[in-house]
């Protein structure tokens, strides 16, 4: 009896043990809508797409006909049920979730501004219903088999009718296929479709362009009663953002309201930009900015005695900052640089002293990868010593994430400065710089 006891408690410990176990963070929605290249691109756009860091694929933009025929853009896709399009588009679509890629779903997005496919979806339920029968279904069917779509994404701009909208839902969901909304107006008519779909809506892609520019994606979240997923153009005929721009907002939303990812509008123009704005670039700006909410400050601390001598100058590019003695540590985060992966930019840092000129040895670090320190290889940037100005260059590196990190500068006398810790006498700054 006494061996039982001991091996239920064994056994008993071991389950809770079990139930402890912190689950990872799900990985943030990174999604790209896209037009014709989506259908008409051809490999170079599976290509570009599969190695970008994309993990949903929005193919943009089915629109219903009259006599129920489905057409993506301006193409016939589907008619009679039967999907009539290129088979070389049908190879491709297959091919985005397969092999070596970073796409794990693949969504058909139906309307847009000024088409009336949810008006022609509408009228077609009136007259026919949503039976497997009816061409409605038959031609949805063949277009989520030819997409390997994993969802039907709703862009309706201008219907609005609740009804169809929840009949065409329940039709896509009994293909199962799962239902996602990408409102910018009208949360009446979001909220009334997602909470008569329920469960079937798993994800909200937020317009936060164009019409929908206002939108803030707490409020959203607290009509929806769900996280969503805000979206912003990428840089296109004189307007749009930056990759480094996409990040710095996103991180903002991040940590304001916890968004469940974002996505960037449109493919068809980021194929025109070239880096520091390329596809991988704004794939990147997503996963980076929507990943786990940092504390503003996780950096090693750092700070040295300057009494005897201190960092009086820091000059780099158009960063020229004077700051004098702060007393062995200056944070100037505040003070932004903008440079460009894989440009060179002069460095200039002079010391200051009280009394007597001194060697001062001098290291610069760049924290390239975002992770809160500068123990990465190729982090140390900058290396110099003299006893007034030290000059020297510094190349950004091609390989580092665009957005905002930190460089720390440190001086030190009479020996190799550290990344962090007690420098001895000198003394350390720190500066923000918005890689692009």
């Amino acid at each position: 009896m006494l061996s039982f006891i001991m091996t239920f408690f064994m056994v008993a410990s071991l389950m809770l043990n079990v139930t402890t176990v912190i689950q990872a963070e799900e990985e943030p929605v990174s999604a790209v809508f896209g037009g014709g290249p989506f259908v008409f691109g051809g490999q170079s756009v599976v290509d570009d797409i599969k190695a970008s860091g994309f993990n949903t694929v929005m193919i943009w933009a089915v629109h219903v006909r009259e006599d129920g025929d489905l057409y993506l853009n301006d193409v016939l896709a589907c008619e009679n049920g039967a999907f009539v399009g290129e088979q070389s588009w049908v190879d491709n679509w297959q091919s985005l979730k397969q092999g070596d890629t970073s796409v794990n779903r693949v969504e058909i997005s139906v309307g847009a501004w000024g088409s009336s496919a949810f008006q022609h979806i509408k009228e077609h339920i009136d007259t026919y219903g949503t039976g497997s029968e009816t061409v409605l279904y038959k031609n949805f069917q063949a277009l989520i088999n030819a997409t390997g779509a994993d969802a039907v994404n709703y862009d309706d701009e201008s219907t609005y009718d609740v009804p169809s909208s929840v009949a065409f839902g329940q039709m896509c969901m009994s293909m199962g296929a799962k239902i996602t909304l990408c409102p910018y107006t009208n949360t009446s008519y979001w909220q009334s479709v997602k909470n008569q779909l329920g469960a079937g809506v798993d994800r909200v892609y937020l317009q936060c362009y164009a019409g929908g520019a206002g939108n803030n994606p707490g409020t959203w979240q607290n009509i929806l009663g769900m996280k969503v997923i805000p979206g912003l153009w990428c840089l296109h005929s004189g307007s749009g953002l930056s990759a480094s721009a996409v990040q710095s907002q996103m991180t903002s939303w991040k940590n304001d309201y916890d968004i469940a990812g974002g996505f960037m509008w449109l493919y068809d123009d980021i194929q025109k930009l070239s880096s520091p704005n390329l596809t991988a670039d704004y794939a990147s700006a997503i996963n980076v900015g929507c990943g786990s909410t940092q504390p503003p400050n996780t950096y090693p601390t750092i700070g040295g005695r300057s009494y005897y001598e201190w960092i009086s100058n820091v000059e780099m590019g158009t960063l020229n900052h004077a700051s004098g003695d702060n007393g062995g540590y200056g944070d100037f985060t505040s003070q932004v640089l903008n440079v460009t992966k894989g440009s060179a930019y002069n460095v200039s840092l002079m010391p200051g002293f009280r009394n007597n000129t001194y060697t001062e040895y001098w290291k610069v670090w760049i924290d390239y990868n975002q992770d809160g320190d500068f123990l990465d290889s190729g982090e140390e940037v900058f290396s110099g010593s003299g006893k007034s100005v030290v000059s020297g260059s510094i190349t950004i590196a091609t390989s580092t994430s665009v957005g905002t990190t930190r460089m720390r500068v440190v001086m030190k006398y009479n020996g190799q400065p550290p990344s962090s810790g007690n420098i001895g006498d000198g003394e350390a700054e720190d500066y923000t710089l918005n890689i692009q």
